[in-house]
């Protein structure tokens, strides 16, 4: 039994070595807890007051807190766990559980019983996958026994330990789910139901343990009980979730009734040994100090392949052995039978998503937009019809469906190295393709230098947001011990090195790896280790002698080559990532055979390695080229980078694979230098790329690199600022895109970036263009008149949002008209969706004056004309155009409006469906925020709750985020609060109703009937009322129905206008003209095939007269009423009928 030092998995308990347990106190206990957790960090002081004291310390809380220290390091003495003093607090340390190199999955593993626990799951995981089920039972029943009660028992409800204990639960649960597929898979399906009960009562909500239950008893011969626990399963995720059971124990139950003869139990072949660990790649060296590290990483592996994936970051300085981790990790991965994608960011981040164009560009598909990022290119045809936001939407949704697909056929790992170096768009690649593939047998692991990712750095966001959108978990790499380091140095100098030596290089590298090898391989060359009488090598030179960084090592090296490699680094050392071979030798200006020669020289002395594409090559480590570029003086590198542009300019046009990207890099480097306005046309040519791919924040780099080196006075300059601008709206910099406008100077320019940094979000920078560029156009009648009508709408709505009085609806301000009929009529509000709606609806009047033709547009047809089935097919005809072109933010919006309108015309199920197909595409939507297509899929949400009057706090909890305050939404505030009123008066609140219904009235009483929602805001107000039975603002209700609403007869799903006037009669006692209004409701309604809402009015009638006792008049319109909930699957309605029976 390996000795455990620390037990976590039950109360926290500190072990000697006779394996006794040792007395602690309840705050060392804490404390040990907390150091346990992070075993191998250190735990700053600060969180450990927080967790001692759980947030409440006292004043004297330090000086205790080293108390505490104190005891726990005298409990401590003797057992082999440690606790050292590390600024800026404390370090647990805790010796492993076995002897390394002999095999046991136990070894390599710190002295706790959490470590071990997972690391003989991982082991049981490795078993199951090579069919070793005996093996597998073996080491899950090792770990499983371990616990000896819940993880961190007496404080999984503290902050500190809550995300742990929550890992080690889940770790007990799914590792007992492995051991009954082992007992299952052995065939003694007997024995696992006995076991399986108890999981499913403890675990209700867990449905692999359901499913193995009902295979159990199945082979068991019990057919009838496996059938009983399918029911049991599908009554508690009803009552708990209100959901069904998953794809695969629907498909299990199918089986099951069918007698299905895959069910039965089949004993597996003999199982293949397990495979021999990869081979160390050839010039790498031995692997070594990295076992635990990888041990987890391949467990990780283990819960991705069985569907517990999730993202690892793998943080560690430059040279500490991330990538040689990643490769060790590739290969035991692929040994294990997992599809591995590996992909780095190169140095510089010119090339925009290259690390993903890396990892796919191995794998054929038929996606164009994967296809355009593989090439380097972009989709030709589609991205003219596009906007940036939706190529960008596209791209991401294309790459992440791409991975989730393969991890279909086989667990995918996708490894990502050098990330501090990623562009802003990988790192939206990143964090879209971990949140969409979460449920997927895929596990992400993203390495990087944490000392270069700063708080500006676009890692840094989407880290904190991984985090909390995937199973996210971190893996920090320090220096290797010196047992390790040892045999590192062994095997780059050839034989044994003498503790001496191996003291003073951990001394002066920390134990980096990298750093440890190139000091050695130094002393080596030079001839100063000597071997002793023992045969270890050591070195009579005093430590001084010892190079100090990378530089001097490097260039000790590079001295001892021949001068023609001395020339071929310098001119390689230009290029930021793999470079080319011919443009390099160019520059070096060595012949063919000088530079062949010097290349084998560099191969030869390790500086260099083959690249993965054909005739590049790439700096063993960014540090050796940083330290030949370092020694290069200013002009030297300034002349070098210009060399380089021009070579890799002209091998470029010979046919060399070789990024405009690339070439404009160079010449921006050599800016300062004549010629480099040739740099122009690839800078340009590389910010299309950039475009086309949805790169916003690459595209306005080269945008802002090709001004920059543009000739005095060049004709190109006032349209290259212009689309600067606007590249720099769509990539979310605001500011900078604000200034880039008003330096143009043009009304054009400023209309076009205000327009843009409103559909990309921020409606206050759009606004503050508006004021100073309206005073320089003409009119709505001048030549420049769409540009006035846009500055127009936008200065508009910012006076109204700085108005605190404002009734949160478009007034009829002079003006607005005018700039909506100029924008409607030229055409630019296509397939503007709502904005198309408020101008038809403004130019208009009413909805008899619409022409035909615009109600071939389904926002109109739905919204304004209340023609919904005509809608639906129009809705559905938009949406399969938005979806072949990949616009996923349009698809919702059209699909979401069809859906509105099936509930409209009473096909509640299928609307439900569609609503559910869409919460499908918002998942794959890459950070929308809640704008207007997020909207109308709430609305659709809102209209079936509206029709099902079911589940309305749910519905609530979740359009809760609308209803906080917005300046930017201010046009739809009285709508929101309105929707939000008629919520709370459906659920009984009355105070909350009548307290939000302040902005709508006035809205009301304010504003034009053409303005966005307001018919709707009337019918929900006058619902609100009516549900409450109160007579609140009621004149002012009613005379916007009748001076407003009616005349304008503009119409919106689940709602009417003759109902909203018969509800607002009866609660005024005129009972004979609201039975006249309800009659004219029914007319509107049968026409629009409105069926939900026709029964509804039924209901409204029979619940007026029920109110005032005329039970013969109530009667049959309750009857018809129910009759048609039943029929429609309207159960609240159906209460609410019930109840005014009584």
């Amino acid at each position: 039994m390996p000795a455990v030092a620390l037990r976590l998995l039950g109360p926290v308990e500190v072990l000697g070595r006779d394996g006794a347990v040792r007395p602690v106190g309840p705050k060392e206990r804490c404390l040990l807890a907390v150091l346990a957790v992070h075993h191998g960090e250190v735990v700053a002081e600060d969180r450990l007051v927080e967790a001692l004291w759980d947030g409440a310390p006292p004043r004297t809380a330090a000086k205790t807190l080293q108390n505490y220290v104190l005891r726990l390091r005298r409990a401590l003495d003797g057992g082999g766990v440690t606790i050292r003093t590390r600024a800026p607090g404390y370090l647990l340390e805790v010796p492993i559980t076995g002897d390394r190199g002999t095999g046991d999955p136990d070894a390599d593993v710190p002295g706790i019983d959490a470590a071990l626990a997972e690391a003989r799951v991982a082991a049981g995981r490795r078993a199951l996958a090579r069919g070793d089920h005996a093996g597998a039972l073996d080491a899950l029943d090792g770990a499983l026994a371990l616990w000896r009660g819940p993880g961190l028992e007496e404080f999984a409800d503290r902050a500190f330990a809550r995300t742990a204990a929550a890992r080690l639960a889940e770790l007990r649960a799914s590792a007992a789910e492995d051991r009954a597929a082992a007992v299952l898979a052995l065939g003694r399906h007997r024995e696992a139901v006995a076991a399986l009960e108890t999981m499913v009562a403890d675990h209700p909500l867990r449905e692999r343990g359901w499913a193995q239950l009902m295979l159990a008893l199945y082979r068991d011969g019990r057919q009838a009980e496996a059938l009983e626990t399918h029911r049991r399963l599908r009554a508690v995720l009803a009552g708990e979730l209100g959901v069904e059971p998953g794809p695969e124990v629907r498909a299990l139950h199918a089986a099951v009734l069918a007698h299905d003869p895959a069910l039965a139990h089949s004993p597996a072949p003999a199982h293949d040994p397990a495979p021999a660990a990869a081979p160390a790649l050839g010039g790498r060296g031995t692997f070594v100090g990295r076992e635990r590290e990888l041990g987890a990483l391949r467990a990780h592996v283990a819960d991705a392949a069985a569907g517990r994936g999730g993202v690892v970051l793998l943080r560690g300085e430059p040279g500490i052995g991330k990538t040689r981790l990643l490769a060790e990790l590739a290969s035991a991965a692929e040994a294990g039978g997992a599809c591995v994608l590996t992909g780095r960011c190169p140095e510089g981040g010119a090339l925009p998503f290259h690390p993903f164009a890396e990892a796919l560009g191995r794998h054929g598909t038929d996606d164009p937009a994967v296809a355009a990022l593989v090439s380097a290119g972009g989709p030709e045809g589609a991205a003219e019809a596009l906007r940036p936001d939706e190529l960008r939407t596209r791209l991401l949704d294309a790459v992440a469906r791409r991975v989730s697909a393969m991890a279909a056929a086989a667990p995918l790992v996708l490894l990502l190295d050098d990330l501090h170096w990623a562009d802003s768009g990988t790192v939206a690649m990143l964090r879209h393709t971990a949140r969409v593939t979460a449920r997927d047998p895929v596990l992400v692991v993203v390495a990087y230098r944490g000392e270069e990712v700063d708080a500006r750095h676009p890692l840094t966001d989407a880290l904190g947001a991984l985090r909390s959108e995937a199973e996210c978990r971190e893996l920090r790499l320090g220096g290797i011990g010196g047992a390790a380091l040892a045999r590192l140095l062994r095997d780059t100098a050839g034989a044994p090195v003498a503790e001496e030596l191996v003291s003073a290089v951990r001394a002066e590298t920390d134990g980096n790896p990298f750093l440890a090898r190139e000091i050695v391989r130094h002393l080596h060359d030079d001839g100063v280790l000597r071997p002793d009488g023992e045969g270890r090598l050591g070195t009579d030179l005093p430590l001084a002698a010892v190079p100090e960084g990378v530089r001097q090592v490097v260039a000790r090296r590079r001295a001892r080559l021949p001068a023609r490699a001395g020339r071929l680094l310098d001119a390689a050392a230009g290029i930021e990532g793999p470079f080319p071979f011919e443009p390099v030798r160019a520059v070096a200006g060595l012949d063919d055979a000088e530079a062949l020669a010097a290349l084998d020289d560099v191969l030869g002395a390790g500086l260099v390695v083959p690249d993965t594409r054909p005739d590049r090559y790439d700096f063993t480590h960014a540090l050796i080229r940083h330290a030949v570029h370092g020694e290069l003086n200013p002009s030297r590198r300034l002349r070098l980078h210009r060399d380089l542009a021009v070579a890799l300019d002209a091998a470029r046009a010979a046919g060399v694979r070789v990024a405009a990207a690339e070439v404009a890099a160079q010449y921006h480097r050599a800016a300062g230098l004549p010629g480099a306005e040739a740099g122009v046309a690839p800078a340009l040519e590389a910010a299309e790329q950039a475009r086309r791919t949805g790169a916003h924040d690459e595209h306005a780099a080269f945008l802002r690199a090709a001004l920059d080196l543009l000739p005095g006075s060049d004709e190109r300059e006032p349209d290259l600022r212009a689309r600067l601008a606007v590249a720099l709206a769509w990539a979310l910099r605001f500011d900078e895109a604000v200034d880039a406008a008003r330096v143009s100077g043009l009304p054009a320019v400023a209309a076009e970036v205000a327009s843009v940094l409103a559909q990309a979000g921020s409606n206050r920078h759009a606004w503050s263009l508006a004021p100073a560029a309206l005073g320089a156009v003409t009119g709505p009648d001048g030549p420049d008149a769409v540009t006035w009508a846009s500055l127009t709408l936008l200065d508009l709505d910012r006076r109204e949002a700085a108005d605190p009085g404002h009734p949160g609806i478009p007034l009829d301000l002079p003006g607005r008209r005018d700039a909506l009929r100029v924008l409607l009529r030229s055409g630019r509000l296509a397939g503007r969706g709502d904005l198309a709606r408020y101008a038809v609806a403004a130019v208009h009047g009413s909805r008899a004056a619409i022409p035909a033709q615009a109600a071939d547009d389904p926002t109109v047809a739905a919204f304004l004309v209340g023609d919904y089935a005509a809608a639906v097919p129009l809705f559905e005809r938009d949406a399969a155009v938005a979806e072949a072109a990949g616009q996923l933010a349009l698809e919702v919006y059209c699909r979401a409006g069809a859906a509105r309108c099936r509930v409209a015309l009473g096909d509640l199920d299928g609307g439900a469906e569609v609503i559910d197909h869409v919460h499908g595409l918002v998942a794959r939507l890459p950070g929308l925020g809640p704008g207007w297509q997020l909207l109308h899929h709430e609305g659709a949400q809102d209209a079936l709750a509206m029709a099902r009057d079911d589940h309305w706090p749910r519905r609530m909890a979740a359009f809760a985020r609308w209803r906080e305050p917005a300046p930017d939404r201010h046009w739809g505030s009285a709508a929101i609060d309105a929707i939000s009123a008629r919520g709370e008066a459906r659920m009984g609140r009355a105070a909350a109703a009548l307290g939000l219904l302040g902005r709508p009235v006035r809205a009301l009483r304010d504003g034009p009937a053409w303005a966005p929602n307001y018919a709707r805001t009337a019918c929900e107000v006058a619902e609100v009322l009516w549900l409450l039975g109160r007579r609140d603002h009621l004149a002012v209700v009613e005379r916007a129905l009748r001076e407003r609403v009616l005349p304008a007869d503009f119409r919106f799903p689940m709602t009417d206008a003759r109902q909203a006037v018969a509800r607002l009669c009866a609660l005024d006692g005129r009972h004979d003209e609201a039975r006249r209004w309800f009659d004219a409701a029914r007319t509107v309604l049968d026409g629009q095939g409105a069926l939900p809402l026709r029964a509804v009015v039924d209901h409204d009638e029979g619940l007026m007269h029920a109110r005032t006792g005329d039970d013969g008049r109530a009667a049959p319109l309750l009857d018809d009423a129910a009759a048609a909930f039943s029929r429609l699957g309207m159960p609240g309605w159906a209460r609410r009928t019930a109840a005014a029976r009584r």
